[in-house]
């Protein structure tokens, strides 16, 4: 769930027995504590302030960085509001997993293969072109 949209789920859970949250972006668990399991975490201040940095060292390179596990840059989140609610036996399948993808023995695919078939005209049949990345 991200932003405010997923205050409904969070309220949702509170109601339901065993009914968890996974957020996005932020750490929430303080707000709803026993209900967001997880969440994704994202460097992205980390990333802007390395930037920062090159540039005002004056050693900028222009271009496409990709920054994932290895870098630290992404991940889950893991705190005292959440840690009760992930055991250590999936804790420790989560890291060698981890371990695994840093290790390159895992290959997390950098664009999902599709799996629809995008239409190719609108309702009036004119074309629609595809979007390339």
């Amino acid at each position: 769930m991200a932003d405010q949209s997923g205050f409904g789920a969070v309220e949702a859970a509170k109601l339901a027995d065993d009914r968890y949250v996974i957020w996005n972006y932020i750490d929430i668990t303080d707000v709803a504590p026993g209900i967001i399991l997880t969440g994704l975490r994202v460097g992205i201040d980390e990333s802007a302030y390395k930037v920062i940095q090159e540039f005002a060292a004056g050693n900028l390179v222009a271009g496409v960085r990709s920054l994932g596990l290895a870098e630290d840059n992404v991940g889950y989140l893991l705190t005292d509001g959440n840690r009760g609610l992930i055991s250590d036996d999936i804790l420790a399948k989560v890291e060698a997993l981890k371990a695994s993808v840093i290790a390159g023995e895992i290959t997390v695919p950098a664009v999902p293969e599709p799996e629809i078939q995008a239409p190719t005209s609108d309702n009036e049949g004119a074309e629609i072109p595809p979007i390339v990345p």
